[in-house]
């Protein structure tokens, strides 16, 4: 179930009313103590519930009220009805499935009154259901790979072990070499011999009797199974009746490679050790008992086949990271022992760990060096790949939405354009005659008055902007209509020297020349009229040359002679 809508998705709290709140199927806790239930509805009574329990909106429809799902507080519900209580103070929060399973677990699972089967429950389904590891388990309740991996072997106890467990009757260690017997009739027998009618055995009799009676599995014996020599009266395991296998009736529920005769697989066990040590002997591999052997093992860096996988490197399947090495390594695929030791009647071969590794990498349960290295190496490539793509993906999804907007913008100007020039089609506003001078003369459209042709006009320079929009904003549609006229033909008013021909005339097919002609024929001016008056009169004033005024008549025009000083004047400004 995923996280949905309803009058209770938001974030809150509030009281909820207790018919309305359901206990969630997926709490690991399943069990709770009815006198500290009713310990706890008597507190509630008499003080209220001092902490609101945390519960998640559930699916609901129109003809069903808003009901909630218990994430963190059962054993706080339970108590509330049994104080009476109609309502419960609630801390409401959307989550998914997995994010209510993690609170159950990760937050509620670490009070200190969760059983240690709950715990291993709700470890086992994060895995099973939402691919946990072992590691990941680890950070999140901030435990030790090796506790999760402990917790996790709980779940292998049968129910009548369980329920011992629960009552108290086992304690966990006691519970956990329990848990390691792979038959649940054998876990149920071992259980009653370890309880002993209210007499329990200490765990360390308990991890003795057990070791000796019941870790019976024949795949892992470490004796050939099928040597009939081996013990005499025995035979070999595979006809022998009491191997499950050969009585599929009597054992159906069980795994067929089963010893239900413990003294029978002791004595081969012992017969076993005798004859591996008198090899070892003659071949001079050393043996170490007793107390001896207690303390080589303590200090010798040689190590047993039940040693764990995840202690050695390069692990290739890390789902039986925390099996042991005898549980992945046949007889045969063991590497030579270095040493024995005997201990309490048991030998057990020791080896070297460089042997270990090596034949562990021979099974392919661990990669080598090599094999290590190449898989990182195309492991990064394939990451390497994988971020180019999605960096080109990204690239190309970021253009294309760029295109997309640039073009819905241009779509939207044009449409407003067009609705500008429907508005103005029967001529421009002084507004916008003025916006398009602005537009003109101070973006980028290299386009200027002719300032220095018609200094009357514009009597700024060039790079006074603020003269040139106070002309601007005071000037007339005809001024300013002129003014854009102005800059169009601008350029065509002076001519250089050098741009003359070679008879020192203009170039009439210049194309800013031909337009020039065209504008005058359009205000029906004659340019070549205009030329030849200039001409004129410049001719005029060069063969007539102005007579000096008398001093009579330059008074009566109002000249007021200049003083008889020489320049520059003693006082003013020349011209004032």
């Amino acid at each position: 179930m995923t996280a949905v809508a309803s009058n209770f998705s938001n974030p809150h709290f509030g009281n909820i009313p207790l018919a309305c709140v359901i206990p969630s199927k997926t709490n690991p806790r399943k069990h709770f103590n009815e006198a500290d239930l009713a310990e706890l509805a008597e507190s509630i009574k008499n003080h209220g519930l001092a902490q609101p329990i945390l519960v998640r909106p559930l699916p609901t429809s129109e003809d069903m009220i808003d009901c909630v799902e218990i994430v963190a507080g059962e054993r706080r519900y339970r108590a509330s009805k049994l104080a009476g209580l109609e309502s419960i103070p609630a801390i409401v929060r959307e989550l998914t499935d997995v994010q209510a399973l993690e609170l159950q677990i990760i937050e509620n699972l670490q009070r200190k009154d969760v059983h240690e089967i709950e715990e291993a429950e709700g470890y086992d389904q994060l895995m099973k259901q939402h691919g946990y590891t072992a590691d990941k388990l680890a950070d999140k309740v901030g435990k030790s790979r090796s506790y999760i991996y402990g917790r996790l072997k709980f779940c292998a106890l049968s129910p009548s072990v369980r329920e011992a467990f629960f009552d108290g009757k086992l304690s966990a260690s006691t519970a956990l070499l329990i848990a390691r017997i792979p038959v649940e009739s054998l876990q149920d027998q071992a259980t009653e011999e370890i309880v002993n009618d209210g007499d329990p055995m200490s765990y360390r009799s308990a991890f003795e009797h057990i070791q000796l009676r019941y870790m019976l599995t024949l795949d892992r014996a470490r004796f050939p199974i099928k040597d009939a020599r081996l013990v005499a009266d025995a035979g070999s395991c595979d006809a022998c009746p009491k191997r499950t296998g050969n009585q599929p009736m009597v054992f159906k529920d069980v795994a067929a490679d089963v010893c239900t005769d413990p003294n029978c697989f002791a004595s081969k066990c012992r017969a076993h050790d005798n004859k591996v040590l008198a090899v070892a002997e003659k071949k001079g591999t050393p043996v170490y008992e007793g107390e001896e052997a207690k303390q080589f093992k303590k200090d010798t860096e040689l190590v047993p086949a039940d040693i764990p996988v995840w202690r050695f490197d390069r692990i290739a399947d890390h789902t039986i990271e925390y099996k042991k090495a005898e549980d992945v390594l046949t007889q045969e695929q063991l590497p030579k022992p270095a040493a024995f030791v005997r201990i309490d009647g048991k030998v057990q071969a020791m080896y070297e760990e460089t042997a270990m590794q090596a034949a562990l990498e021979k099974a392919c349960i661990c990669e080598s060096q090599e094999a290590h290295d190449a898989r990182l190496e195309a492991e990064r490539d394939q990451v390497a790949e994988a971020e180019e793509e999605a960096k080109q993906q990204a690239s190309k999804a970021a253009r294309e939405r760029r295109e997309r907007l640039a073009e819905d913008e241009t779509a939207a100007r044009i449409a407003a354009y067009r609705k500008v020039r429907e508005t103005m089609q029967h001529g421009l506003s002084l507004e916008a005659w003025r916006l398009i001078a602005k537009e003109l003369l101070l973006g980028d459209y290299y386009v200027s008055v002719p300032a220095n042709e018609l200094p009357e006009i514009y009597t700024w320079t060039g790079a006074d902007e603020d003269a040139l929009i106070a002309y601007v904003e005071s000037a007339t549609v005809g001024q300013l209509q002129l003014m854009l006229m102005d800059m169009v033909f601008g350029e065509s008013l002076a001519i250089k020297a050098w741009a003359l021909d070679e008879d020192d005339k203009v170039n009439l097919q210049d194309e800013k020349h031909q337009s020039f002609a065209a504008l005058c024929d359009a205000a029906t001016v004659d340019i070549d009229a205009v030329r030849s008056s200039l001409q004129q009169a410049s001719e005029d004033k060069v063969s007539k040359p102005k007579k000096a005024k008398s001093k009579d008549s330059a008074k009566a025009a109002g000249i007021v002679p200049a003083p008889n000083v020489a320049w520059p004047f003693p006082t003013g400004t020349r011209g004032e």
